[in-house]
Protein backbone atom coordinates (compact mmCIF):
# COMPACT_ATOMS: atom_id res chain seq x y z
CA UNK A 1 0.00 0.00 0.00
CA UNK A 2 1.46 3.42 -0.53
CA UNK A 3 1.88 5.93 1.48
CA UNK A 4 -1.05 7.76 0.17
CA UNK A 5 -3.26 5.10 0.09
CA UNK A 6 -2.54 4.34 3.95
CA UNK A 7 -2.84 7.95 4.57
CA UNK A 8 -6.32 8.00 3.41
CA UNK A 9 -7.15 4.25 5.18
CA UNK A 10 -6.45 6.00 8.46
CA UNK A 11 -8.39 8.86 7.73
CA UNK A 12 -11.07 7.46 6.61
CA UNK A 13 -11.14 4.56 9.88
CA UNK A 14 -11.27 7.35 11.85
CA UNK A 15 -14.07 9.34 10.48
CA UNK A 16 -15.87 5.79 10.58
CA UNK A 17 -14.02 5.67 14.57
CA UNK A 18 -15.59 9.42 15.37
CA UNK A 19 -18.99 9.08 13.49
CA UNK A 20 -19.71 6.02 15.94
CA UNK A 21 -19.13 7.77 18.72
CA UNK A 22 -21.73 10.50 17.44
CA UNK A 23 -23.90 7.99 16.65
CA UNK A 24 -23.60 5.59 20.20
CA UNK A 25 -23.77 9.34 21.96
CA UNK A 26 -27.02 9.85 19.86
CA UNK A 27 -28.95 6.92 21.80
CA UNK A 28 -31.32 7.23 24.45
CA UNK A 29 -34.10 10.35 25.81
CA UNK A 30 -34.27 13.36 24.93
CA UNK A 31 -33.41 15.60 27.98
CA UNK A 32 -35.44 18.70 28.97
CA UNK A 33 -34.25 21.33 26.92
CA UNK A 34 -34.43 19.18 23.71
CA UNK A 35 -37.87 18.23 24.86
CA UNK A 36 -38.46 22.14 25.24
CA UNK A 37 -37.28 23.07 21.43
CA UNK A 38 -39.73 20.25 20.23
CA UNK A 39 -42.45 21.43 22.04
CA UNK A 40 -42.03 24.96 20.42
CA UNK A 41 -41.97 22.47 16.52
CA UNK A 42 -45.46 20.58 17.99
CA UNK A 43 -47.07 23.99 19.08
CA UNK A 44 -46.47 25.78 15.57
CA UNK A 45 -48.87 25.45 13.16
CA UNK A 46 -46.64 27.02 10.13
CA UNK A 47 -43.24 26.85 9.82
CA UNK A 48 -43.49 30.55 10.43
CA UNK A 49 -44.96 30.16 13.69
CA UNK A 50 -41.68 29.57 14.70
CA UNK A 51 -40.34 33.03 14.15
CA UNK A 52 -42.56 34.03 16.77
CA UNK A 53 -41.03 32.23 19.26
CA UNK A 54 -38.11 34.69 20.69
CA UNK A 55 -36.84 32.46 23.63
CA UNK A 56 -32.92 31.25 23.96
CA UNK A 57 -33.63 27.48 23.19
CA UNK A 58 -35.73 28.32 19.76
CA UNK A 59 -32.78 27.68 18.49
CA UNK A 60 -34.28 28.42 14.75
CA UNK A 61 -32.54 25.77 12.11
CA UNK A 62 -32.90 23.29 14.15
CA UNK A 63 -36.39 23.97 15.41
CA UNK A 64 -37.64 23.74 11.66
CA UNK A 65 -36.01 20.95 11.67
CA UNK A 66 -37.97 19.44 14.60
CA UNK A 67 -41.70 20.78 13.25
CA UNK A 68 -41.02 18.47 10.20
CA UNK A 69 -39.65 15.48 12.71
CA UNK A 70 -42.07 16.84 15.51
CA UNK A 71 -44.49 13.28 15.96
CA UNK A 72 -41.41 11.03 15.61
CA UNK A 73 -40.86 8.44 18.83
CA UNK A 74 -37.41 7.78 17.96
CA UNK A 75 -35.31 10.08 19.86
CA UNK A 76 -32.30 9.62 16.98
CA UNK A 77 -34.68 11.16 13.97
CA UNK A 78 -34.69 14.59 16.44
CA UNK A 79 -31.52 14.37 16.34
CA UNK A 80 -30.55 13.58 13.19
CA UNK A 81 -29.93 16.91 11.91
CA UNK A 82 -27.15 17.59 14.88
CA UNK A 83 -25.51 13.93 14.27
CA UNK A 84 -25.04 14.72 9.97
CA UNK A 85 -23.82 18.31 11.65
CA UNK A 86 -21.59 16.60 13.53
CA UNK A 87 -20.12 13.66 11.34
CA UNK A 88 -20.10 17.00 8.57
CA UNK A 89 -17.70 18.87 10.94
CA UNK A 90 -15.39 15.89 11.53
CA UNK A 91 -14.76 15.68 7.96
CA UNK A 92 -14.45 19.56 7.26
CA UNK A 93 -12.18 19.94 9.37
CA UNK A 94 -10.20 16.71 8.13
CA UNK A 95 -9.83 18.57 5.20
CA UNK A 96 -9.04 22.00 6.59
CA UNK A 97 -6.43 20.27 8.06
CA UNK A 98 -5.19 18.29 5.43
CA UNK A 99 -3.45 21.37 3.46
CA UNK A 100 -0.98 21.42 6.82
CA UNK A 101 -0.48 17.62 6.21
CA UNK A 102 -1.37 14.30 6.67
CA UNK A 103 -0.78 14.03 10.20
CA UNK A 104 -2.62 17.32 11.19
CA UNK A 105 -5.50 15.81 9.35
CA UNK A 106 -5.41 12.94 11.09
CA UNK A 107 -5.03 14.24 14.44
CA UNK A 108 -7.59 17.16 14.08
CA UNK A 109 -10.26 14.19 12.57
CA UNK A 110 -9.21 12.48 15.92
CA UNK A 111 -9.21 15.12 18.25
CA UNK A 112 -12.26 17.02 16.85
CA UNK A 113 -14.77 13.49 16.75
CA UNK A 114 -13.22 12.41 19.92
CA UNK A 115 -13.75 15.68 22.25
CA UNK A 116 -16.30 15.08 24.68
CA UNK A 117 -18.03 18.89 24.45
CA UNK A 118 -18.25 18.18 20.66
CA UNK A 119 -19.80 14.39 20.66
CA UNK A 120 -22.18 15.86 23.26
CA UNK A 121 -23.38 18.57 21.49
CA UNK A 122 -23.00 16.89 17.97
CA UNK A 123 -25.39 13.95 19.17
CA UNK A 124 -28.22 16.76 20.83
CA UNK A 125 -31.25 18.17 19.28
CA UNK A 126 -30.05 21.65 19.47
CA UNK A 127 -28.37 24.14 17.52
CA UNK A 128 -24.71 24.02 19.01
CA UNK A 129 -24.07 20.96 16.40
CA UNK A 130 -25.00 22.86 12.69
CA UNK A 131 -23.97 26.45 14.11
CA UNK A 132 -19.64 24.72 13.89
CA UNK A 133 -20.62 22.55 10.34
CA UNK A 134 -21.04 25.88 9.12
CA UNK A 135 -18.52 27.96 11.16
CA UNK A 136 -16.06 25.38 9.36
CA UNK A 137 -17.73 25.36 6.24
CA UNK A 138 -17.31 29.27 5.92
CA UNK A 139 -13.96 29.03 7.57
CA UNK A 140 -13.03 26.41 4.45
CA UNK A 141 -14.92 28.50 1.78
CA UNK A 142 -12.76 31.94 2.46
CA UNK A 143 -9.77 29.47 2.84
CA UNK A 144 -9.99 28.40 -0.25
CA UNK A 145 -10.90 31.45 -1.87
CA UNK A 146 -8.42 33.76 -0.44
CA UNK A 147 -6.28 35.58 -3.81
CA UNK A 148 -9.90 35.23 -5.61
CA UNK A 149 -13.05 37.36 -5.18
CA UNK A 150 -15.64 35.34 -7.23
CA UNK A 151 -19.32 35.43 -6.48
CA UNK A 152 -19.94 32.31 -6.15
CA UNK A 153 -17.51 31.53 -3.38
CA UNK A 154 -19.21 34.15 -1.52
CA UNK A 155 -22.25 33.60 -2.14
CA UNK A 156 -21.80 30.07 -0.49
CA UNK A 157 -19.97 32.19 2.32
CA UNK A 158 -22.89 34.02 2.79
CA UNK A 159 -25.33 31.10 3.43
CA UNK A 160 -23.09 29.26 5.58
CA UNK A 161 -22.62 32.41 7.64
CA UNK A 162 -26.48 32.98 7.81
CA UNK A 163 -27.96 29.47 8.40
CA UNK A 164 -25.16 29.65 11.18
CA UNK A 165 -26.59 32.31 12.85
CA UNK A 166 -30.26 30.60 12.44
CA UNK A 167 -28.68 27.81 13.87
CA UNK A 168 -27.31 29.52 16.96
CA UNK A 169 -26.58 33.28 18.18
CA UNK A 170 -22.99 32.12 19.82
CA UNK A 171 -22.60 31.77 15.88
CA UNK A 172 -21.67 36.30 16.50
CA UNK A 173 -18.11 35.22 17.78
CA UNK A 174 -17.60 33.29 14.13
CA UNK A 175 -18.52 36.38 12.32
CA UNK A 176 -15.84 38.97 14.86
CA UNK A 177 -13.58 36.80 14.15
CA UNK A 178 -14.00 37.05 10.64
CA UNK A 179 -13.57 40.56 10.98
CA UNK A 180 -10.92 40.66 12.90
CA UNK A 181 -8.90 38.34 10.49
CA UNK A 182 -10.07 40.53 7.52
CA UNK A 183 -9.05 43.76 8.72
CA UNK A 184 -5.50 43.43 10.50
CA UNK A 185 -2.31 43.84 8.24
CA UNK A 186 -0.38 42.47 6.51
CA UNK A 187 -3.56 39.96 5.24
CA UNK A 188 -5.94 42.43 5.35
CA UNK A 189 -8.34 42.05 2.73
CA UNK A 190 -8.85 44.95 0.11
CA UNK A 191 -11.92 46.92 0.61
CA UNK A 192 -13.97 45.36 -2.26
CA UNK A 193 -13.65 42.06 -1.23
CA UNK A 194 -13.98 42.66 2.57
CA UNK A 195 -17.71 44.10 1.22
CA UNK A 196 -18.36 41.32 -0.71
CA UNK A 197 -17.88 38.27 1.29
CA UNK A 198 -18.59 39.85 5.30
CA UNK A 199 -21.09 42.77 4.07
CA UNK A 200 -24.49 40.37 3.84
CA UNK A 201 -23.58 38.37 6.96
CA UNK A 202 -22.98 41.85 8.73
CA UNK A 203 -26.03 43.25 7.85
CA UNK A 204 -27.99 39.89 8.30
CA UNK A 205 -26.97 39.42 11.84
CA UNK A 206 -27.79 43.02 12.77
CA UNK A 207 -30.94 42.44 11.55
CA UNK A 208 -31.39 39.12 13.26
CA UNK A 209 -29.96 40.69 16.49
CA UNK A 210 -32.89 43.71 16.17
CA UNK A 211 -36.00 41.60 15.26
CA UNK A 212 -35.18 38.34 17.63
CA UNK A 213 -32.78 38.76 20.02
CA UNK A 214 -33.23 42.04 21.32
CA UNK A 215 -36.39 40.84 23.13
CA UNK A 216 -35.28 37.25 23.78
CA UNK A 217 -36.77 35.47 26.89
CA UNK A 218 -34.19 33.04 28.54
CA UNK A 219 -35.58 29.81 30.10
CA UNK A 220 -34.82 28.91 33.94
CA UNK A 221 -31.56 27.43 34.30
CA UNK A 222 -28.59 27.80 37.01
CA UNK A 223 -26.46 30.94 37.34
CA UNK A 224 -22.76 30.28 37.81
CA UNK A 225 -19.84 33.13 38.22
CA UNK A 226 -17.98 33.96 35.03
CA UNK A 227 -14.92 32.65 35.95
CA UNK A 228 -16.32 29.22 37.24
CA UNK A 229 -17.42 29.17 33.55
CA UNK A 230 -14.72 30.23 31.87
CA UNK A 231 -12.26 27.75 34.38
CA UNK A 232 -14.86 24.79 33.59
CA UNK A 233 -14.54 25.22 29.17
CA UNK A 234 -10.65 25.37 29.58
CA UNK A 235 -10.75 22.13 31.73
CA UNK A 236 -12.98 20.34 29.62
CA UNK A 237 -11.86 21.11 26.67
CA UNK A 238 -8.35 19.51 27.37
CA UNK A 239 -10.30 16.90 28.95
CA UNK A 240 -8.98 17.41 32.70
CA UNK A 241 -11.45 17.79 35.85
CA UNK A 242 -13.49 20.84 36.27
CA UNK A 243 -11.79 21.96 39.15
CA UNK A 244 -10.23 25.35 39.92
CA UNK A 245 -6.39 23.80 40.17
CA UNK A 246 -7.29 22.30 36.31
CA UNK A 247 -8.71 24.74 35.00
CA UNK A 248 -6.59 27.49 35.75
CA UNK A 249 -3.60 25.11 34.20
CA UNK A 250 -6.23 24.34 31.25
CA UNK A 251 -6.64 28.02 30.93
CA UNK A 252 -2.87 28.74 30.65
CA UNK A 253 -2.21 25.50 27.71
CA UNK A 254 -5.22 27.16 25.79
CA UNK A 255 -3.66 30.18 25.77
CA UNK A 256 -0.31 29.19 24.87
CA UNK A 257 -1.34 26.42 22.02
CA UNK A 258 -3.66 28.99 20.29
CA UNK A 259 -0.96 32.15 20.19
CA UNK A 260 1.82 29.47 19.40
CA UNK A 261 -0.05 27.91 16.63
CA UNK A 262 -0.99 31.54 15.23
CA UNK A 263 2.34 32.93 15.26
CA UNK A 264 3.71 29.35 14.10
CA UNK A 265 0.82 29.62 10.68
CA UNK A 266 1.89 32.97 10.16
CA UNK A 267 5.80 31.97 9.78
CA UNK A 268 5.09 30.06 7.37
CA UNK A 269 2.59 32.39 5.16
CA UNK A 270 -0.73 30.98 6.61
CA UNK A 271 -3.07 34.72 6.03
CA UNK A 272 -5.65 32.63 8.16
CA UNK A 273 -3.57 32.74 10.77
CA UNK A 274 -5.27 35.69 13.24
CA UNK A 275 -8.27 33.48 12.61
CA UNK A 276 -7.78 31.25 15.18
CA UNK A 277 -6.88 33.40 18.38
CA UNK A 278 -9.24 36.05 17.42
CA UNK A 279 -12.86 33.24 17.59
CA UNK A 280 -10.56 31.40 20.60
CA UNK A 281 -9.64 34.18 23.10
CA UNK A 282 -10.85 37.47 20.96
CA UNK A 283 -14.42 37.33 20.43
CA UNK A 284 -15.40 35.49 23.88
CA UNK A 285 -13.61 37.84 25.82
CA UNK A 286 -15.61 40.23 23.88
CA UNK A 287 -19.02 38.52 24.30
CA UNK A 288 -18.09 38.50 27.89
CA UNK A 289 -17.45 41.95 28.24
CA UNK A 290 -20.58 43.35 25.43
CA UNK A 291 -23.45 40.88 26.51
CA UNK A 292 -22.41 40.52 30.12
CA UNK A 293 -24.62 37.43 30.00
CA UNK A 294 -26.82 36.43 33.23
CA UNK A 295 -26.70 32.80 32.49
CA UNK A 296 -23.62 31.53 31.41
CA UNK A 297 -22.89 27.84 30.33
CA UNK A 298 -19.48 26.53 29.10
CA UNK A 299 -21.57 25.62 26.03
CA UNK A 300 -21.36 28.80 24.55
CA UNK A 301 -17.68 28.67 23.76
CA UNK A 302 -18.20 25.47 22.41
CA UNK A 303 -17.97 26.71 18.83
CA UNK A 304 -14.41 27.88 19.38
CA UNK A 305 -13.64 23.96 20.47
CA UNK A 306 -13.17 22.99 17.02
CA UNK A 307 -10.26 25.62 15.98
CA UNK A 308 -8.75 25.16 19.01
CA UNK A 309 -8.37 21.30 18.25
CA UNK A 310 -7.18 22.46 14.19
CA UNK A 311 -4.57 24.64 16.06
CA UNK A 312 -3.20 21.94 17.98
CA UNK A 313 -3.23 19.75 15.19
CA UNK A 314 -1.29 22.14 13.50
CA UNK A 315 1.43 21.99 16.15
CA UNK A 316 1.55 18.21 16.63
CA UNK A 317 2.24 17.97 12.91
CA UNK A 318 4.88 20.51 13.00
CA UNK A 319 6.30 18.21 15.50
CA UNK A 320 6.20 14.90 13.92
CA UNK A 321 9.12 15.49 11.45
CA UNK A 322 11.26 12.65 10.34
CA UNK A 323 11.52 10.34 12.75
CA UNK A 324 8.91 11.95 15.57
CA UNK A 325 5.58 10.70 14.03
CA UNK A 326 5.75 7.86 16.53
CA UNK A 327 6.10 10.59 19.14
CA UNK A 328 3.29 12.46 17.78
CA UNK A 329 1.00 9.85 17.20
CA UNK A 330 1.21 9.20 21.04
CA UNK A 331 0.36 12.58 21.66
CA UNK A 332 -2.63 12.24 20.16
CA UNK A 333 -3.67 9.10 21.47
CA UNK A 334 -3.00 10.53 24.51
CA UNK A 335 -5.02 13.67 24.46
CA UNK A 336 -7.72 11.34 23.22
CA UNK A 337 -7.84 9.13 26.13
CA UNK A 338 -8.36 12.24 28.33
CA UNK A 339 -11.33 12.52 26.88
CA UNK A 340 -12.49 9.14 26.93
CA UNK A 341 -13.65 8.79 30.36
CA UNK A 342 -16.67 11.47 30.09
CA UNK A 343 -17.26 9.94 26.71
CA UNK A 344 -17.98 6.51 28.16
CA UNK A 345 -20.22 7.89 30.86
CA UNK A 346 -22.46 9.87 28.01
CA UNK A 347 -22.47 6.86 25.74
CA UNK A 348 -23.77 4.41 29.21
CA UNK A 349 -25.81 6.94 31.05
CA UNK A 350 -26.93 9.15 28.53
CA UNK A 351 -29.23 12.52 29.32
CA UNK A 352 -31.32 10.38 31.72
CA UNK A 353 -33.73 7.80 31.68
CA UNK A 354 -37.31 9.39 31.82
CA UNK A 355 -38.84 6.45 29.91
CA UNK A 356 -37.66 3.89 32.36
CA UNK A 357 -39.02 6.00 35.29
CA UNK A 358 -42.53 6.18 33.77
CA UNK A 359 -42.53 2.33 32.97
CA UNK A 360 -41.56 1.30 36.24
CA UNK A 361 -44.75 4.05 38.04
CA UNK A 362 -46.75 2.24 35.07
CA UNK A 363 -45.63 -1.54 36.65
CA UNK A 364 -46.35 -0.27 39.93
CA UNK A 365 -49.51 1.45 39.76
CA UNK A 366 -52.57 -0.73 40.57
CA UNK A 367 -55.51 1.59 38.84
CA UNK A 368 -55.80 3.51 35.64
CA UNK A 369 -54.49 6.82 36.71
CA UNK A 370 -50.66 7.58 37.42
CA UNK A 371 -50.87 10.55 40.02
CA UNK A 372 -47.21 12.18 39.85
CA UNK A 373 -45.87 15.24 41.70
CA UNK A 374 -42.49 16.67 41.25
CA UNK A 375 -39.96 19.25 43.23
CA UNK A 376 -40.23 21.32 39.67
CA UNK A 377 -43.51 21.34 38.28
CA UNK A 378 -42.30 22.96 34.88
CA UNK A 379 -38.89 21.23 33.79
CA UNK A 380 -40.16 17.88 35.35
CA UNK A 381 -43.94 18.45 34.28
CA UNK A 382 -42.71 19.39 30.64
CA UNK A 383 -40.69 15.76 30.27
CA UNK A 384 -43.43 13.27 32.01
CA UNK A 385 -45.90 15.16 29.60
CA UNK A 386 -43.74 14.30 26.64
CA UNK A 387 -42.97 10.65 27.81
CA UNK A 388 -46.08 9.66 28.74
CA UNK A 389 -46.46 8.04 25.57
CA UNK A 390 -45.06 5.28 26.68
CA UNK A 391 -47.54 4.39 29.02
CA UNK A 392 -50.40 1.59 28.13
CA UNK A 393 -53.28 2.63 26.40
CA UNK A 394 -55.26 1.84 29.71
CA UNK A 395 -53.37 4.04 31.52
CA UNK A 396 -53.14 8.21 32.25
CA UNK A 397 -50.67 10.11 33.25
CA UNK A 398 -52.01 13.18 36.31
CA UNK A 399 -49.44 15.28 37.00
CA UNK A 400 -50.41 17.04 40.28
CA UNK A 401 -48.68 20.30 41.13
CA UNK A 402 -47.61 21.15 44.77
CA UNK A 403 -50.23 23.58 45.37
CA UNK A 404 -53.37 21.08 44.74
CA UNK A 405 -51.01 18.01 47.11
CA UNK A 406 -53.09 18.90 49.90
CA UNK A 407 -56.75 18.17 48.31
CA UNK A 408 -54.69 15.48 46.22
CA UNK A 409 -51.49 14.06 47.12
CA UNK A 410 -49.94 12.13 43.92
CA UNK A 411 -48.64 8.36 44.50
CA UNK A 412 -45.61 8.72 43.12
CA UNK A 413 -42.84 11.85 43.93
CA UNK A 414 -39.91 12.77 41.22
CA UNK A 415 -36.68 14.84 42.81
CA UNK A 416 -34.30 15.49 40.30
CA UNK A 417 -30.75 17.09 40.26
CA UNK A 418 -27.77 17.68 38.05
CA UNK A 419 -25.05 16.95 41.02
CA UNK A 420 -23.58 13.55 40.04
CA UNK A 421 -22.48 12.66 43.52
CA UNK A 422 -26.03 13.22 44.79
CA UNK A 423 -27.37 10.45 47.08
CA UNK A 424 -31.02 9.76 47.81
CA UNK A 425 -32.46 9.92 50.92
CA UNK A 426 -34.46 6.55 51.94
CA UNK A 427 -37.31 8.34 52.55
CA UNK A 428 -39.31 12.04 52.64
CA UNK A 429 -41.90 13.37 54.62
CA UNK A 430 -43.49 15.90 52.14
CA UNK A 431 -45.87 18.73 52.65
CA UNK A 432 -49.10 17.91 51.56
CA UNK A 433 -48.51 14.49 50.49
CA UNK A 434 -47.03 12.55 53.58
CA UNK A 435 -44.01 9.75 54.04
CA UNK A 436 -42.74 9.24 50.90
CA UNK A 437 -40.10 6.10 50.26
CA UNK A 438 -37.27 5.38 47.80
CA UNK A 439 -37.38 3.72 45.27
CA UNK A 440 -35.25 3.65 42.31
CA UNK A 441 -32.20 6.36 40.84
CA UNK A 442 -31.92 7.12 37.26
CA UNK A 443 -28.77 8.33 36.07
CA UNK A 444 -27.73 10.64 33.47
CA UNK A 445 -23.84 11.60 32.06
CA UNK A 446 -23.12 14.53 34.35
CA UNK A 447 -23.73 17.80 31.89
CA UNK A 448 -26.76 17.64 29.51
CA UNK A 449 -29.85 16.08 31.31
CA UNK A 450 -30.95 15.11 34.83
CA UNK A 451 -30.76 12.14 37.46
CA UNK A 452 -34.45 11.16 38.97
CA UNK A 453 -35.41 9.85 42.51
CA UNK A 454 -38.36 8.35 42.35
CA UNK A 455 -40.19 8.08 45.44
CA UNK A 456 -43.41 6.00 46.74
CA UNK A 457 -46.00 7.35 49.11
CA UNK A 458 -45.95 4.84 51.85
CA UNK A 459 -49.44 3.06 52.19
CA UNK A 460 -50.32 3.20 48.84
CA UNK A 461 -48.65 -0.11 47.43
Amino acid sequence: MTPERRSLAVSAAAVFLCSALICLAARGDLWLDEIWSVSFARGASTPIDLLEIHHDNNHLLNTAWLYLMRWQQASIIYRALAILSGIGSVIIAGSIARQWGKTESIAATLLIGTSYPLVLYFSEARGYAPAIFCALAAYRILQRNSESDPIGPAAMFWIACIAGILSHLTFAMVLVAFAIASVVPPYAMPLRRLAMFHGAPILFAAGWYAYFARDMVFGRGPVYPTGKVVLQAAAILLGLPDLSLFGILSIAAVVLIVIGGAFALRRHGDPQWLFFPALCLAAPAILLVAAHPRYLYFRYFVICFPFFYLVLAYLIGRFARPGRTPVAAVVVLLLVSMQAGRLYTLIALGRGHYRDALRTMSAGTRGEVIRVGSDDDVANGLVLKFYSTVLPPAQTLRYIPLGEWQREPPEWFIFHTQKIDEEPAPGLALRGGGVYDFVERYPFEGTSGFEWFLFRRRGSH
